[in-house]
């Protein structure tokens, strides 16, 4: 008697899914790059180090803009003081000047002075006259050129970087520092064919395998609306959860999209599944002996097929390795898998 394999079937749903490659990304990526030039006064950025949202990443050392504070500051409060004195002759009003402010948080109409019976115009017309305006926009630059001194972490994150810095160092503006990663949540972009990609839409599940062994649930978040014309394949983004932080941003993935299930009577393994003069059988075991059923497959993936044939259920037991030259009532010597 020949030694035939064995599987037991049984009624779970049948998955479809493509299965697809791709590449790790982080959601969240912030590129330290200042806006100004400057002498290093302290920074965080070291290669693999973690910081909390909000604190400093950069700070240069920041004398000369206090100087020139300092300087538009007196500049703005002359201005200020030319322009509430004439303002009150020019609407008789004999109140009280507003209060002096350093602050350039102010408002066009920021004066405590009466401007009733002046058009917007005018008002504005007085702020160039007196130099008001020039002064507080002079302030305004100051303020936002000194802010850019400071970087802080706009979030939670990683440093990624390959140069190193030191105190006291200069560092012109625009100079690409360092990137702050945030890969507790990552993206990947599967390539996926384009024969395929009207099959995938959004929310669907997929389950990610990294190359070690790590394995992660994601949803499909995008679809890309064009298609590659050379590769003939089209991209669908993926995000997932990525607690640990195990997947790192580079890292090439797979991916198993799952697009579609279906139910039966009978799921089986495709290895079952044989053709004789053109139609599909299966061998069941009964005892030691096969029975050859026909059957009509309702749904077939390369490891399962879903089998709704009266005479096949849940529990039986059919041939699925070295079954392609046994014949109906044979007996075998079974092995089950």
């Amino acid at each position: 008697m020949p030694e035939v394999i064995f599987s037991v079937v049984d009624d779970e749903p049948l998955h479809f899914h493509l299965d697809t490659r791709g590449t790790v990304e982080p959601v969240r990526e912030f590129s330290v790059v200042p806006r100004v030039s400057g002498f290093i006064g302290s920074h965080v950025i070291e290669d693999g180090r973690s910081v909390r949202q909000g604190d400093v990443l950069l700070a240069f050392v920041d004398d000369e803009w206090k100087i020139a504070m300092a300087e538009v500051q007196n500049s703005y409060l002359r201005a200020k003081q030319n322009y509430d004195m004439e303002l009150r002759l020019r609407t008789g009003n004999q109140g009280r000047a507003s209060r002096s402010s350093t602050s350039a948080q102010l408002l066009p109409n920021d004066s405590e002075a009466d401007t009733a019976g002046m058009s917007r115009f005018d008002e504005r017309l007085l702020m160039n006259e007196t130099g008001y305006a020039e002064a507080r926009t002079s302030l305004e630059r100051v303020e936002l050129e000194k802010s850019y001194t400071t970087i802080r972490a706009p979030f939670n994150g990683q440093i990624y970087s390959q140069s190193l810095y030191s105190d006291g160092g200069y560092i012109t503006a625009g100079t690409d520092m360092a990137k702050l990663v945030d890969f507790s949540r990552i993206r990947i972009r599967f390539d996926v064919l384009e024969s395929e990609m009207l099959q995938v839409e959004t929310g669907m599940d997929v389950r990610i395998r990294a190359a070690d062994g790590t394995e992660l649930q994601g949803r499909v978040r995008y679809i890309s609306p064009q298609v590659d014309r050379e590769r003939k394949t089209g991209q669908v983004i993926v995000e997932a959860d990525n607690p640990g932080g195990r997947v790192k941003p580079g890292m090439s993935v797979d991916g198993r999209i799952f697009i579609g299930s279906a139910e039966g009577r009978v799921r089986a393994p495709r290895a079952a599944l044989l053709e004789r003069d053109k139609r599909s059988l299966v061998f069941k075991l009964n005892g030691n002996q096969l029975e050859w059923i026909y059957v009509t497959p309702e749904a077939v993936t390369s490891d399962w097929i879903i089998i709704n044939s009266p005479d096949i259920s849940p529990g039986d037991t059919l041939a699925v390795d070295r079954h392609f030259a046994v014949s109906h009532l044979q007996k075998v010597r079974p092995t089950i898998r």
